[in-house]
């Protein structure tokens, strides 16, 4: 089944493509080859009414740059990905001050670019939670808390933590 086809079945709110090298069978350097597939997934969007992400990777940094935050330039491929983009996510690894060295479990979301007002950045943590034969993922931000659930236990485990 053709991806149209499963987006035109399924009228999804919300289409994740992880990561575009998996789904592009293209040379993702090259504009002339990136455009029309661009161009059909931003024809997807429109025709059936629903957003549309592109997970894609940065490239490689040295390790100086990895304690810089990620902006447009540290996107791999085309600047066709770019100019299509609406807003540009980045979430790169958190790094104590005075060790130098990442984080566990810890990052930064910069807003690298944006069609509308810029969100500042902000700085997370991901947290495992198990309650007898409940699983759960914790999402903790500056400071807010979001919870996303494993669907079989999404109902108990929101009755027992709180709603987001």
């Amino acid at each position: 089944m053709n991806i149209e086809k499963i987006i035109e079945s399924a009228k999804p709110d919300f289409v994740i493509f992880d990561t575009v090298g998996s789904f592009f069978d293209c040379d993702e350097n090259k504009q002339v080859e990136v455009f029309p597939r661009i161009k059909t997934i931003k024809n997807f969007a429109e025709k059936y009414n629903c957003h549309i992400m592109l997970v894609h990777h940065a490239r490689k940094r040295s390790a100086g740059e990895n304690r810089k935050s990620l902006d447009q330039s540290d996107m791999i491929g085309s600047t066709t990905f770019n100019k299509f983009t609406c807003h540009l996510i980045a979430m790169s690894k958190s790094y104590d001050k005075e060790t130098m060295q990442p984080k566990e479990n810890t990052g930064v979301i910069t807003f690298t670019k944006s069609w509308y007002k810029h969100p500042k950045s902000f700085n997370y943590r991901i947290v495992n939670i198990e309650k007898g034969q409940r699983k759960a993922v914790k999402i903790e931000y500056d400071h807010y808390m979001c919870l996303t659930y494993r669907h079989e236990a999404r109902r108990n485990l929101r009755a027992e933590m709180g709603k987001c």
